[in-house]
């Protein structure tokens, strides 16, 4: 089974029969395009508490029901680590520009509440946030990814629209990608294994392959229609075996 990133955003995760929060974000390894985190939002419409958990600590999606299953408990979840104890790249590109330009406030995304900056005093007079860990160097924030521009190695070809994720080992199995005017009418998905870069910086994702390999793969009218077989010929068709 398949679960698409979009979709999931909001899934209520429940430990047992609690209700413990819904998911906001999940942060995966640019290198295996394995998620090793899941951001879960504990707090209510007017105050929001993001923590991690990792990504297996989560056993059984279930969409109909919108629904994430784990055996975590509620106090668990209450003693998980704030999202800002693993600061994905982005994260880290933009406290590094807000602490280089002397930043006094940051605002806060969707409720546009402007809060306190997350830094200490020390890492703001040193100018610098602390090196990032080898881990974080790699993690990467589906949100973010989602609208990255997507380059062929010969030209544009258009931006990510779905990262496409099996649930089972949570990890992204596909990019989905939206071709625009490049080739109107036609839904694209590519094997990650092809992404040779992720830049924040430019926003883009860099794909190992020509956009003429990308017009002529097998076409896919939906993503829900992204079932075995499919997931067969794609990797026939570019020589990498889809688990």
């Amino acid at each position: 089974m398949y679960v698409s990133f979009n979709d999931i955003q909001g899934y209520t995760l429940f430990g047992g029969e609690e209700t413990l929060g819904s998911l906001a974000d999940v942060y995966f390894d640019d290198r295996s395009f394995q998620a090793s985190y899941l951001v879960i939002e504990t707090g209510g419409w007017f105050s929001s508490n993001q923590v991690l958990i990792r990504a297996d600590q989560v056993g059984k999606v279930e969409p109909s029901m919108r629904a994430l299953h784990s055996n975590i408990t509620k106090t668990e979840i209450e003693n998980a680590p704030p999202v800002g104890s693993r600061k994905p790249v982005c994260d880290q590109h933009q406290r590094q520009w807000l602490v280089a330009a002397g930043q006094g406030a940051l605002l806060a995304g969707a409720s546009g509440v402007t809060l306190p900056p997350m830094i200490t005093e020390t890492e703001a007079d040193a100018g610098q946030e602390p090196e990032p860990t080898e881990e974080e160097r790699h993690l990467r924030s589906a949100r973010e990814v989602v609208g990255y521009n997507v380059k062929a190695l010969d030209d544009e070809l258009g931006s990510i629209s779905d990262l496409v994720i099996t649930p089972k080992s949570w990890s992204v199995a596909y990019l989905a990608v939206d071709t625009g005017n490049w080739l109107p009418g036609k839904l694209v998905v590519v094997p990650p294994v092809w992404a040779r870069t992720i830049s924040w910086e430019d926003r883009h994702v860099v794909l190992e392959m020509t956009r003429e390999k990308i017009r002529n793969s097998p076409a896919l009218e939906s993503l829900e229609s992204l079932e075995q077989s499919y997931g067969n010929a794609l990797s026939s068709y570019y020589g990498y075996p889809m688990v």
